[in-house]
């Protein structure tokens, strides 16, 4: 913890706006580094790590999840190229997002600017 302490110092002394913690999955760690740094903390978290709302009472600043939606998508992608080819059926395209839906919120995206 005192190198992460001394780094982050050093980026805050260099003019760094916060500290980004890549993967962190232990809550208490992350914690200490709000508590204890100098900079507020980001995090970039998936499956198996604390969720938003222990990241937040912790005092995290931001959560990302880096490009795990889009993987996310590929992995659903697979599932029905391969039940298509396989089985010949369509069943994991059942409550897809029509265009609508996606268009609606890249719109709401942009007016919430």
């Amino acid at each position: 913890m005192k190198s992460v302490l001394s780094r982050a110092e050093a980026y805050a002394d260099a003019g760094a706006g916060s500290l980004f913690v890549p993967g962190p999955v232990d809550l208490g760690t992350v914690a200490e580094l709000v508590r204890r740094g100098p900079l507020p903390v980001n995090v970039m978290t998936g499956p198996g790590a604390p969720s938003v709302t222990a990241f937040e009472a912790v005092g995290v600043r931001r959560i990302r999840v880096g490009t795990a939606l889009a993987q996310t998508a590929y992995g659903a992608i697979q599932r029905a190229a391969t039940e298509l080819l396989e089985a010949g059926t369509y069943d994991a395209t059942a409550g897809a997002a029509d265009f609508g839906t996606v268009n609606s919120a890249v719109s709401a995206a942009r007016t919430s600017r």
